[in-house]
């Protein structure tokens, strides 16, 4: 294998002479046929396949001829497909496909790219194989439409960017979404779509690549996060940063919703699925990442369009019940509720910082959706303690928590209260809200109980210790 990759034929000859196994194969699947077809060694492709190397695809499914394909090397790619007696007719075709976008992508060689597709155009009418394109997104198709006929090809090869445009499909096509190029792909062509201001494009491809890599990939899949990540901070920015453009944001709505339903979807396959292999650290990094993600599209749902209507507002409360009714919780026990409560910040390069948390209307949506005002993180700290943290602590959501039933006198694990920790912000408790008001017998009769040491463990109903607990 590594004669092969090094272009060392008569290594790579007196290797297999003296009885070296040809098929063997990495741990990723790759054979030193991949090696050689991937770095253009045309000697010792031939050589292995005049000694019955198998072209097997690896781990990501690709076969020696998509690695030669997706490198540019024609010249092993015309070779291989010349032995019609090892390539099937659709391997060939779809070769010579991806042949075709390496050169318009990689070489900037459009004459070349457009011949490679002709070719494999006429294969597909001679031998009457049609392309089998996907189940159709009408949205999708609407921006990204693969041409098939070497007419629809004429029109469009004078247009680089409708030559990049085909390049990507025909790559997603044959290579699927979850191979590295296909991802880089239309990672920087999004990039390239929002930077021109085709910010509509950049959404719908970066949408299509997101759940097409939440069917494909397996869960805590890291390549699941980027698609989701740039979008919901594409969204952030232009509703938290401008929100003067108004009825501009507001057209998005419908792709925002879409967007959180796919972030609710994430968090739920996180928390139910039960893979055995997944580490610990691997499932809370990914609940550290999702759970923020989704607070942070449902802070751009309900400020995109503050009137929303009866029917925007109902669905939206629907999923937000359904992902409460999970109770994810991160590495540190956090819930929601937390986040909601807690500080957080979109960051642009180059551009201020824009405060995004706590929020209210998160606020107010949990808390009318069942989320617990008294849940306690690993270190006994409620979303009255995350408050009392912050540098800013709005007396709006301090008044709906405590309008849910969460308590002024709640201690975490070293005793302090929500009042103890804003006297170090140089606020008193009476100046945000009125402690009299918020206090009952009920919580003066848990401190005395917490206070002297009476015994309460296994006397008192599970909910009374439970209540005498957070005092």
């Amino acid at each position: 294998m590594l004669a092969c990759n090094r272009g060392s034929p008569e290594v790579a000859r007196y290797l297999v002479e003296i009885g070296a196994n040809v098929n063997r194969q990495r741990i990723d699947g790759r054979t030193a046929l991949h090696e050689c077809a991937d770095y253009g060694h045309l000697e010792s492709v031939e050589l292995l396949l005049d000694h019955y190397a198998y072209i097997t695809p690896d781990s990501m499914g690709e076969t020696p001829l998509l690695c030669a394909s997706l490198s540019g090397h024609a010249h092993v790619v015309e070779y291989m497909i010349s032995r019609r007696e090892l390539i099937s007719q659709e391997d060939r075709i779809e070769a010579l496909e991806l042949l075709g976008a390496t050169f318009a992508d990689k070489r900037r060689d459009v004459a070349i790219a457009v011949m490679y597709w002709e070719m494999a155009m006429d294969e597909r009418r001679d031998n009457d194989i049609p392309v089998n394109p996907e189940a159709d997104d009408p949205l999708y198709t609407e921006y990204f439409q693969e041409v098939t006929t070497p007419q629809q090809l004429e029109e469009i090869r004078y247009s680089r960017d409708a030559i990049a445009i085909q390049s990507m499909l025909v790559r997603a096509r044959v290579l699927g979404y979850t191979h590295e190029a296909t991802f880089n792909d239309m990672r920087r062509k999004g990039e390239k779509f929002a930077s021109t201001g085709d910010v509509k494009q950049c959404i719908v491809l970066w949408m299509r690549g997101l759940e097409m890599q939440q069917k494909a990939l397996a869960v805590l899949d890291h390549r699941r996060l980027f698609f989701l990540t740039s979008l919901t901070d594409m969204f952030a920015d232009m509703v938290l940063r401008y929100p003067e453009l108004g009825d501009n944001n507001a057209m998005y709505f419908e792709d925002v919703l879409r967007l959180f339903e796919n972030c609710c979807r994430e968090v739920a396959i996180s928390v139910t699925d039960k893979t055995p292999l997944a580490s610990h650290m691997v499932y809370f990094h990914y609940l550290d990442r999702f759970i923020p993600l989704a607070m942070h599209v449902l802070l751009v749902l309900l400020k995109i369009n503050p009137q929303l209507s009866s029917a925007q507002l109902l669905t939206v409360k629907k999923l937000v019940y359904r992902l409460v009714k999970l109770d994810p919780r991160d590495s540190t026990g956090r819930t929601l509720l937390h986040t909601a409560c807690g500080g957080g910040f979109i960051i642009r390069d180059g551009s201020p910082l824009v405060s995004t948390f706590p929020s209210l209307e998160v606020v107010n949506v949990l808390l009318e959706t069942g989320a617990d005002p008294c849940a306690m993180d690993q270190y006994r700290n409620t979303p009255l303690h995350m408050l009392g943290l912050n540098g800013e602590c709005p007396r709006g959501v301090v008044d709906a928590l405590l309008s849910a039933g969460g308590h002024l006198d709640a201690v975490n694990e070293d005793g302090l209260t929500f009042g103890t920790l804003r006297v170090f912000h140089g606020e008193k408790l009476h100046q945000i809200v009125d402690p009299v008001r918020h206090t009952s017998l009920q919580c003066l009769a848990a401190a005395v109980v917490r206070k002297h040491g009476i015994e309460y463990k296994n006397v008192v109903h599970p909910r009374l210790e439970r209540f005498v607990d957070m005092h």
